[in-house]
């Protein structure tokens, strides 16, 4: 006799979004509960990531969707040998489908279910900072529908922003107005052939030049984080250091490969540090948790899955550190970032992030968009995720659509 918990479909929605596409996760059961997912790639191989949701997909038909971390390990065991990597994040992203509809087919909260203490209130606001500001207005201001940022002076109008909106803190990249508005990301480049950190000698003086002009206009309103990921040297941070430690930075993000270079960065300075953010798996972050500058863990939800990525928010904390959520994607994915977030306790958990800046079609998509409160993002209880998207097939923003089935 089949069980009503069954799992009847599966679908993959890939959704434009400007300089990026979202993707999405549908899971349908029996007596039609739906559970939901986001699990995009901000710069990853998106048909790669969803050709294995759908192979895995196939083997998750017809079981009980209450069942999550046994279909989860199950999922594991068949590809343990390719693991971690994009399949890693495939699994990731049927897990956290599968949290969202066991909790609406149980009636309890994720955190109920997975003998976390949590936030019990209905409500509670995370301290935000407004991520990429102002990458987004240099690189890609019309596809925000935004006013590019061009030059010094026009940061002034979007100081004025970030103040009215009440962030605690701004994240950017490193920026450039000399000889046109640029920034400088070489460690994401696209070009092969190209030199990975070509970084004018004199950038460093700019730098200053920019930050003291933020500090002046901001008068104490907010901090500055600066994100070097994948883009510094330790010759160049070196050069930077000072900089950063005159303009009072809440913290400087960095992630590199090269384990060399990342120890000659971290070994010596005394720059408050976050990392971890395109990490999978715990036992990749053992060389933050057990390295004394690495003060905040990055964890990215979408990526790792609900289970791993408590187990690395706990071990954090048991380290003396503090956590934040990697957040830089649709707002589906926010409800889910608030959610995790809730399971932890309150006082380990940093500055929120938050992209202010993205396509203008971002919130049309989900039943629930985020809300900004004088600078904090509002988390609300329910089941699931406490969200839906409103999207099928035949929406506008939908470039590809696949469903697997009995």
């Amino acid at each position: 006799m089949k069980s009503v918990y069954e799992i009847e479909s599966i679908e993959l929605f890939l959704v434009r979004a400007g300089w990026r596409d979202w993707i999405f996760v549908k899971i349908l059961s029996l007596d039609g509960t739906i559970g939901w997912s986001e699990c995009t790639e901000s710069n990853g191989s998106t048909e790669v990531l969803s050709s294995a949701i759908i192979m895995l997909s196939k083997d998750l038909i017809g079981l009980d969707c209450r069942n999550v971390k046994t279909l989860t390990h199950t999922m594991r065991l068949k590809v343990r040998q390719s693991l971690p990597g994009v399949l890693w994040k495939a699994i990731s992203a049927l897990e956290n489908a599968l949290w969202d509809i066991s909790s609406k087919c149980q009636e309890q909260r994720i955190s109920e279910i997975v003998g976390m203490s949590a936030l019990t209130v209905d409500s509670y606001e995370w301290p935000a900072y407004w991520s990429h500001c102002p990458t987004t207005r240099i690189r890609a201001s019309s596809l925000v529908s935004r006013p590019r940022v061009s030059s010094l002076d026009d940061l002034n109008g979007l100081v004025s922003e970030i103040k009215l909106n009440q962030f605690k803190a701004i994240k950017s990249n490193l920026l450039s107005f000399k000889d046109g508005p640029k920034i400088f990301m070489p460690g994401f480049s696209k070009t092969v052939g190209t030199l990975p950190f070509e970084i004018p000698d004199d950038y460093a003086n700019e730098l200053n030049q920019i930050l003291k002009y933020i500090e002046a206009l901001s008068n104490n309103a907010f901090q500055v984080i600066v994100d070097l990921n994948y883009n510094v040297t330790p010759t160049l941070f070196k050069k930077l250091e000072p900089i950063l430690h005159d303009a009072h930075v809440r913290w400087v993000e960095i992630d590199l490969d090269e384990i060399t270079a990342f120890n000659a960065i971290t070994s010596s300075t005394t720059l408050p540090l976050c990392s971890g953010e395109n990490l999978l798996t715990l036992w990749n972050y053992h060389k933050l948790l057990s390295n004394p500058a690495i003060q905040i863990i990055s964890i990215d939800l979408l990526w790792n899955g609900l289970t791993e990525s408590l187990r690395i928010a706990q071990s954090a904390i048991q380290a003396g550190k503090k956590v934040t959520v990697h957040n830089y994607y649709g707002s589906f994915a926010t409800s889910m970032a608030l959610m995790f977030a809730s399971m932890l306790p309150t006082h380990s958990v940093e500055l929120f992030e938050f992209d202010f800046d993205d396509v203008p079609w971002r919130d049309d998509i989900v039943e629930k968009k985020p809300i900004l409160n004088a600078g904090n993002l509002v988390f609300q209880n329910g089941l699931g995720w406490n969200n839906s998207l409103l999207i099928d097939e035949k929406n506008e923003y939908v470039i590809h659509h696949e469903r697997v089935s009995r």
